[in-house]
C-alpha cells in the first residue's frame, strides 16, 4: 500500500498537480484517493504542497506573459501608465508579492498560448489597446476554467449536444423539429409535463411514508410516555410509604419523649412540695429567733446605755486631768509649742492653719510626725505608720521590693538591675525561672511542671472533665493524647477508632461516636 502512493505522489509530482491525468495513467479512481487524502495525514499533506506548487506556477506563468506582454508595450512606444492599463500589473509593485518559492524552474509549454494569441500588425494604438484588451479577458478566462471544474464539464457537454444536432441534421436536414420553432417548445413541454408527473408521484408516495412514520412515532411516543408514567407512580408510592414509616417512627418517639417529660415533672413537682414545706418551717423558726434576738438586743442596750451615762458623769473629771499629764509625758515640748489643738482622744494634734502636725500610730502606740504616716486624702493621715503597713502587707519593714517575701518567706529573687528572675512555686515550693510561670495568658503562682500533673489542665489534658464534674476524655501519661473518650447520646466510654474526625474540636475527635452519628443522619433523611 505504502509503495502504491509513494509512486502515485512522484508521478502526481511530475505532471505538476495534475490529478486527473495521474489517475488515468495509474488506473485508480476519485474514491480511492479521497479515502487516501482523510485516512493518511502524511499523504494530504504532500498533496497539499503539490497544489500549492502548482497555483504558484500558474500565476508565476501568467505574470511572466503578461510582464512579456507590457515590455512589448514599451517598447512599440505606449507610455507607462497605459501599460499598466492594458496589462492589469505594475512591475514596481507586483515583483514583491510573487512568491519566488517555486520547485521548479518555468518552462513554456510548445504552442499552449499561440491558440489564444491574436496576429495583427497595425501602428494604430486604438486598436492595439482592443486587441489587447480581448487577449487579456481570454487570459482571464482560462485562468478562471482551470480551478472552475464545473465549467469546463459544460463546456463539454454543449460540444457533445452541437455533434449530436448536426448529425441529425445531416441525416435528415427536412425533419420538423428543426423547421419549426412551436413543435420543439410543444415537445419540450411534454417532457416537463411528464417530469412534473413523476414528481407529483414521488411527493405523494414519500407523504404518505411520512404519514405513516408519524404514526408509528405517536405510538412508540404514547408507550413511552405509559411506560415512563407507570415508574413515577412506582417511585412515589415507595416515597409514600418512607415518608409513612418515617411518621410512625417519630410519632412513637414523640410518645415516649412526652411520657418521660410527664414523669420528669411528677417528680420535680413532688420534690418542690417537699421542698416548701421544709422552707416553711425553716422561716417559721428563723422569724422567732430573730425576735428574741431584737428582744434581748434591746435590752442589753438600755443597760449599757444607763451604764455609760453614770461612768461618763463619774469619770470626766479624771479623764481631762489624765489627758493633760499622759500628753506632757509623751509629747516632746518642741512640738508642744506648735501645737494648738487636738481631738478628743489626744491620737492627732494640730497646728493654728487646722493641719496635722504629729498623730499616734494605732499598732505600735507611738507618737510619730506626719512624715512617718501616708496620706489619706487632701487633709487626713492613715491610722497606721509606714513601718506597721510593710509589716502588714508582709514586707521587709526597714526595706525591700513589694511582693518580694510573703509571711516572711522570700518569693521572688532579682538580679543587679533589678529585674525578676527566679520566683518560688506555691506548690513544690522550689524556686523556677519566671518563664516557667508564664503558660497561661498571665503569670501564675504553681510551675509548669505542677500544673501539668493538675487534672483539666489546659496544657496536657485539656477538656478532661465536663462542666458538671463528669469525665469525659481520658489521656497516655507519656504522649498525652486522648485514648478514650465518651459518646454524648449512648453515654460509653469508647476507644479513640469508633469516633470521626473534627478538626475543630480540642481532641481532633466528633462529639458522637459513629453508630450514634449514623442513626443521627438516618433520622435526618
Amino acid at each position: 500500500m505504502e509503495t502504491s502512493l509513494r509512486t502515485f505522489l512522484d508521478l502526481y509530482r511530475k505532471n505538476y498537480g495534475d490529478k486527473n491525468k495521474t489517475l488515468k495513467e495509474l488506473g485508480f479512481t476519485h474514491k480511492e484517493f479521497n479515502f487516501w487524502f482523510y485516512t493518511n495525514q502524511e499523504f494530504g499533506e504532500e498533496c497539499n504542497e503539490i497544489e500549492k506548487m502548482r497555483n504558484n506556477q500558474i500565476e508565476d506563468e501568467i505574470y511572466q506573459i503578461l510582464y512579456e506582454d507590457f515590455i512589448q508595450l514599451q517598447e512599440d512606444g505606449f507610455e507607462y501608465k497605459d501599460c499598466v492599463r492594458v496589462t492589469g500589473i505594475d512591475p514596481l509593485e507586483n515583483d514583491k508579492k510573487i512568491s519566488g518559492t517555486t520547485r521548479y524552474q518555468y518552462s513554456k509549454p510548445s504552442n499552449f498560448w499561440d491558440k489564444y494569441k491574436l496576429k495583427l500588425n497595425s501602428n494604430d494604438p486604438e486598436e492595439k489597446i482592443n486587441y489587447e484588451i480581448e487577449y487579456r479577458k481570454k487570459l482571464l478566462f482560462l485562468k478562471e476554467s482551470r480551478f472552475n471544474k464545473n465549467q469546463l464539464i459544460k463546456d463539454k457537454r454543449k460540444k457533445k449536444l452541437e455533434e449530436f444536432r448536426n448529425k441529425l441534421r445531416v441525416q435528415d436536414p427536412q425533419n420538423k423539429i428543426f423547421k419549426s420553432t412551436d413543435e420543439v417548445i410543444d415537445w419540450e413541454i411534454e417532457k416537463i409535463i411528464k417530469r412534473t408527473e413523476k414528481n407529483i408521484k414521488i411527493l405523494e408516495e414519500r407523504i404518505k411514508k411520512q404519514k405513516i412514520l408519524v404514526l408509528e412515532r405517536k405510538k412508540s411516543d404514547e408507550l413511552k410516555q405509559f411506560e415512563y408514567s407507570k415508574l413515577l407512580e412506582e417511585k412515589e408510592r415507595g416515597k409514600i410509604e418512607k415518608l409513612r414509616d418515617i411518621e410512625i417512627k417519630k410519632i412513637q418517639k414523640s410518645k415516649l419523649n412526652e411520657e418521660n417529660r410527664k414523669n420528669r415533672e411528677i417528680v420535680k413537682h413532688t420534690i418542690y412540695k417537699s421542698g416548701l414545706e421544709r422552707r416553711n418551717e425553716l422561716k417559721i423558726e428563723r422569724e422567732n429567733l430573730k425576735n428574741q434576738l431584737k428582744t434581748e438586743k434591746y435590752l442589753s442596750r438600755l443597760e449599757l446605755k444607763t451604764n455609760s451615762t453614770n461612768i461618763k458623769t463619774e469619770g470626766l473629771n479624771l479623764f481631762n486631768k489624765l489627758k493633760v499629764g499622759v500628753l506632757k509625758k509623751t509629747i516632746p515640748v518642741e512640738i508642744l509649742n506648735k501645737v494648738k489643738k487636738s481631738n478628743e482622744f489626744g491620737t492627732k494634734l494640730f497646728d493654728i492653719n487646722n493641719k496635722i502636725v504629729f498623730q499616734k500610730c494605732s499598732s505600735c502606740d507611738e507618737y510619730k510626725g506626719k512624715d512617718h504616716f501616708h496620706r489619706k486624702g487632701k487633709n487626713d493621715l492613715v491610722s497606721y505608720c509606714i513601718e506597721c503597713t510593710r509589716k502588714r502587707m508582709g514586707l521587709d519593714p526597714k526595706g525591700g521590693r513589694r511582693g518580694e517575701s510573703y509571711k516572711g518567706k522570700v518569693i521572688k529573687k532579682y538580679n543587679k538591675n533589678g529585674n525578676e528572675t527566679h520566683r518560688r512555686c506555691t506548690s513544690c515550693d522550689e524556686f523556677y525561672p519566671t518563664n516557667d510561670f508564664r503558660y497561661k495568658y498571665r503569670t501564675s503562682s504553681v510551675c509548669k511542671n505542677c500544673y501539668v500533673k493538675l487534672p483539666n489542665n489546659h496544657l496536657s489534658k485539656p477538656g478532661e472533665y465536663n462542666s458538671v464534674n463528669i469525665k469525659v476524655r481520658w489521656f497516655d501519661p507519656n504522649s498525652f493524647e486522648v485514648t478514650h473518650k465518651r459518646c454524648n447520646l449512648c453515654e460509653k466510654k469508647k476507644k479513640r477508632e469508633d469516633f470521626t474526625m473534627r478538626t475543630k474540636s480540642t481532641d481532633g475527635l466528633s462529639i458522637r461516636c459513629r453508630s450514634c452519628d449514623k442513626e443521627v443522619r438516618d433520622q435526618k433523611k
